[in-house]
């Protein structure tokens, strides 16, 4: 007999994700490059409050940044988040690849401008 034991986990209930991320404690505490992973489960509430969070305080930035830069449309944009194993979110930066950790990819792309009505008359004018 082997003097390893192994303990298995219970399934993660519906309302819960397992996720396997930084541990948040370690990081404060250690400072970034000696971070510990860990291995929780999260309510799907919690990751889902974090997430609608973190997205209100984009809105509030990105809904000021201009449609145009110099020649240049500006109609889609990537951010990299990051998720601890707590289910806190930020973003990523230094161009969103950390070793070692993972994090969901937001793709946002701009809405086009619904035509007013004087525009959807002048297309319709010969």
């Amino acid at each position: 007999m082997s003097g390893s034991s192994t303990t298995t986990r219970p399934p993660a209930r519906e309302d819960e994700l397992d996720i396997i991320g930084l541990d948040d404690t370690a990081m404060s505490s250690r400072g970034f490059l000696d971070t510990f992973v860990s291995h929780n489960r999260v309510k799907t509430d919690t990751l889902r409050d974090n997430l609608e969070s973190l997205l209100g305080k984009l809105n509030g930035v990105m809904s000021s940044l201009p449609a145009e830069i110099g020649q240049y449309d500006l109609t889609e944009m990537t951010l990299a988040v990051s998720v601890t194993a707590k289910g806190s979110v930020s973003l990523l930066g230094s161009g969103g690849e950390v070793s070692g950790q993972g994090g969901i990819t937001l793709k946002l792309t701009r809405k086009k401008p619904e035509p007013t009505g004087q525009q959807v008359a002048d297309k319709a004018a010969p």
